[in-house]
């Protein structure tokens, strides 16, 4: 990991990332680009942050959201590596992520969230129409990509994990043919135009 954050003086700071190695997904880019950074930062730092005008209240709360779900479906892929790779105990991870042992059974229900992220099976709640008429979870097709996203992404398959309206895109894990990180954390950027839905029904390996 190479993403490095240095002071330079009282109140500034630069931020320099290999983007091939730090953000191949874009993910780091797109906050930065987009302003969401930005924006969460501010919510971080900004006194009484409740107190701004309406407009750029909803703004910094909008990114500070989105930032946040992307924060939380990485920390779930990392609580399964953690558990299933490296055999750490349910106090160790709540430790980790509570600065708290005995928060055992909140640790083990952001591992089954990640089990979920990654197989793509969403509670039943989640299962609201998206653009596009899609649904988290649903199986689609990688039919043409963005221009920011190789093509080699075409014609890989995989799960609708969320559609990200900040982006006005969905995130799609366990694409198939890609590096396990990827299938893990997804990949956002795609439009419902570039998808298309995988009926499952005409396979005869799922009758």
């Amino acid at each position: 990991m190479s993403i490095d954050i240095t002071k330079t003086t009282g109140a500034t700071a630069t931020i320099s990332w290999n983007p091939q190695t730090d953000d191949a997904r874009g993910y780091l880019a797109q906050a930065i680009e987009s302003g969401r950074l930005e924006n969460a930062l501010s919510a971080l730092g900004t006194p009484a942050v409740e107190d701004l005008p309406t407009a750029q209240l909803r703004q910094i709360t909008q990114s500070t959201a989105s930032i946040q779900r992307d924060l939380e479906r990485r920390t779930r892929a990392m609580v399964v590596q953690l558990k299933d790779r490296d055999g750490l105990s349910w106090a160790e991870i709540a430790g980790i992520l509570y600065d708290d042992p005995s928060k055992r059974s909140s640790a083990r229900a952001a591992y089954e969230a990640g089990l979920r992220q990654a197989g793509g099976f969403p509670a039943a709640a989640d299962l609201v129409l998206l653009p596009g008429g899609f649904t988290a979870g649903q199986r689609v097709r990688v039919t043409s990509v963005p221009d920011r996203l190789s093509p080699d992404y075409i014609g890989c398959e995989g799960v609708i994990q969320e559609f990200n309206r900040v982006e006005n895109s969905f995130i799609i894990t366990g694409l198939t043919g890609r590096p396990q990180t990827e299938q893990v954390l997804g990949i956002p950027g795609f439009g419902a135009e570039h998808i298309e839905a995988i009926d499952d029904s005409q396979d005869p390996s799922t009758l």
